[in-house]
Order: C-alpha cells, then structure tokens, then sequence
C-alpha cells in the first residue's frame, strides 16, 4: 500500500533533525496502474491528454485545499479535476488504481501516494472526465 515516498520520508527527516524547509511550492497529483510504492512507480503514460494535475499547498494549518490534518491524515478538502480523455482513454482503459503526489509536474520528488476507491480504481475511457470529490484523495503518516 502506498504512503510516503523514501525521498520524502529523508526530507522529513531533514526537516524535523537539521531545519531544513520541506513544504513543495506546488503538489501535483498523479495517476498510478498500480501502487507506486516508495519511489512513485507505475504511473500511467501520458496519452490520451493525460498531466498531472497541479494543486497548491495551503499556507499555515487552516483547511482550504487540503483538509486539517487530524490522527496523521490529510485529504483533497475541494474537487480535484484531472482532465477529460482526449483521444484515446487513460491507461489503456484500464482501472487506474491509485494516486500519488509529486513537487513537480513532471519528474521531481515523489511525495506520497494512495489508493482510488480502497483500490478498485477508476476507469477513465475517450471523452471521460476524471474529477475526484473532496475528501477522496487521503495520505495517512503512520
């Protein structure tokens, strides 16, 4: 099951041991074939007008895009909307069955990652919208 990133877990570790600032300017939300686990794998191919999805950290603890943190778990607190399929569908017209989150809209440092509907996924086909209702997306610490 996916979690924190090994990367990002050593940020964390940076920031709580040695002060160093680990708040991404950006998160970007990804779509994952299968679990991503530590390091961000399996992340569906960029067809069919398939991106990440760009969704800004809330400054200081109140809720805006992202719930209060409460018991070691954050969600998406708003609508999150991934795109429409263009073209071709998302995955192969496969279920797409976890999420992770990034600093970058391409590359950069794997955040963290979890599953879509407790793993069954969604199926995102030509002309689809994906959109993920708030409080959907959830990344627990444990």
């Amino acid at each position: 099951m996916a979690g924190f990133g090994n990367d990002y877990e050593d940020l964390v570790l940076e920031g709580i041991f040695k002060g160093q600032s680990v708040a991404p300017a950006d998160i970007y939300v990804s779509l994952h074939s299968a679990d991503p686990g530590d390091t961000g794998a399996n992340e569906i191919a960029a067809t069919g007008g398939y991106a990440r999805e760009q969704v800004s950290p809330d400054a200081g603890t109140t809720a805006g895009t992202w719930s209060a943190v409460a018991n070691g778990s954050v969600s998406n607190a708003g609508q999150i909307d991934m795109g429409t399929a263009s073209g071709s569908a998302w995955n192969a017209g496969n279920a797409i069955t976890h999420f992770g989150l990034w600093t970058a809209s391409t590359n950069g440092t794997f955040i963290a990652g979890g599953q879509i509907n407790s793993g069954t996924g969604v199926v995102v086909l030509d002309g689809t919208q994906l959109v993920f209702p708030a409080n959907q997306l959830t990344v627990t610490l444990d």
